[in-house]
């Protein structure tokens, strides 16, 4: 998985959260040391200046991290703030190269119900842009699963297309303990993601510009704000 320095932050400010929630209070310091050792550095300072290497290449809304195959090296993002989109684009395409735009968040409010989980998508040549939701068990074992890509039919936007609305629902079982949730470029070409919602079965619709220390709801799921806001 690659990281950049707020995308490490961000995850171990979330480290500390679910710990607390357990009755483990370690402070934010002590969950970058832990972090760092998870992906094999022996210090945060060992770590983070390799991060900082790829700062000019952290242009993702406040919140979200990125994950995938031959991430650096083949994909860009670009964040449009004002129109609050975000943009994919495969640079070097690689066999099985894909990349995602993530998070997560606790399952307390919805276990037992259904998300959904909707954005408005284009694209321009694009092998395969899709959204894709997952729920995770205590042992990160996965309980349910739903990517536009499978199962079958294949759902997903290929080739190149105008802005059009997508929306995908995933039922969150009771013994779900963390929701995670993103957009998927699979392949070449370039996907664009806009006017994102997820609304919950009895039609609560998640805050949008929910930013807080609970993890209840996702955080800045309205990309209203950069990475450096």
């Amino acid at each position: 998985m690659t990281y950049y320095s707020d995308h490490a932050k961000a995850l171990a400010k979330r480290l500390r959260q679910f710990l607390k929630q357990r009755d483990i209070d370690l402070s934010h310091s002590q969950c970058l040391e832990i972090f760092s050792e998870l992906t094999g550095e022996i210090s945060w300072n060992h770590l983070n200046a390799k991060l900082n290497t790829n700062q000019d290449r952290d242009r993702l809304p406040y919140g979200w991290f990125a994950h995938g195959e031959y991430l650096s090296s083949s994909y860009q993002f670009a964040f449009e703030k004002a129109a609050r989109t975000i943009s994919i684009a495969c640079e070097k395409q690689r066999p099985r190269t894909y990349a995602t735009l993530m998070q997560f968040f606790a399952a307390d409010r919805f276990k037992d119900t259904t998300l959904m989980f909707s954005w408005q998508i284009k694209t321009e040549d694009a092998d395969s842009a899709s959204l894709w939701m997952r729920a995770d068990g205590a042992e990160r074992e996965r309980l349910a699963f739903d990517n536009m890509q499978t199962p079958e039919p294949d759902r997903s936007i290929k080739g190149t297309t105008g802005w059009q609305d997508v929306a995908i629902e995933l039922f969150i079982p009771r013994e779900t303990e963390k929701i995670f949730f993103g957009v998927l470029l699979s392949g070449k070409g370039k996907a664009s993601f806009r006017n994102l919602q997820m609304i919950a079965q009895n039609g609560e619709a998640l805050p949008l510009n929910y930013d807080d220390t609970d993890s209840l709801y996702p955080v800045n799921l309205g990309m209203f704000a950069s990475q450096t806001k």
